[in-house]
């Protein structure tokens, strides 16, 4: 299955979250995203992850924003949404199942899974006729921000080099 999932919790310091993931219940490891809102979990944060390890694994910018009761995520390298999520609070953490976009572009049920991730999108109204389109379209408000040394690689090579 090519599906992750995460848990972030609070950390000590205002604007910090721990993360605990895994991706297809063969990697797993820890995280620490930084820069965020000092309270709820909406907001732009800028993570790290870990494998079990401890080893350094990648990063991304990563944009949560509060959708009604749930939450919608992205996780974004130089400027490119490489993964999107869905989650909701449990207890006092946020717990999001995400999956890589270019996994989303060429699944059969692509369009399903794009509405559950971006719902404000409207694949095929209008000028935007391909999912494609329309999730650079729906993700246009995100930041695009160039870290120094963050990877273009995707959510999937970072999560599955032990």
């Amino acid at each position: 299955m090519n599906i992750g999932f995460v848990l972030y919790s609070k950390g000590d310091a205002p604007g910090t979250l721990n993360a605990r993931w895994t991706y297809q219940s063969v990697y797993s490891g820890k995280g620490l995203a930084t820069g965020g809102p000092k309270e709820g979990f909406a907001g732009h944060y800028h993570v790290r992850y870990y494998d079990e390890h401890g080893k350094f694994s990648d990063e991304y910018d990563l944009v949560i924003e509060r959708a009604g009761a749930f939450y919608n995520a992205s996780w974004i390298t130089n400027g490119k949404v490489s993964a999107g999520g869905v989650g909701m609070e449990v207890g006092k953490g946020l717990a999001i199942g995400w999956r890589r976009v270019a996994e989303l572009l060429t699944s059969p049920n692509a369009r399903v899974a794009a509405h559950v991730i971006y719902p404000k999108a409207a694949i095929g109204d209008g000028p935007l006729r391909t999912l494609e389109e329309t999730l650079v379209a729906s993700l246009s408000g995100f930041p695009a921000t160039n870290r120094p040394g963050a990877s273009d690689r995707s959510a999937t090579a970072a999560v599955s080099e032990p």
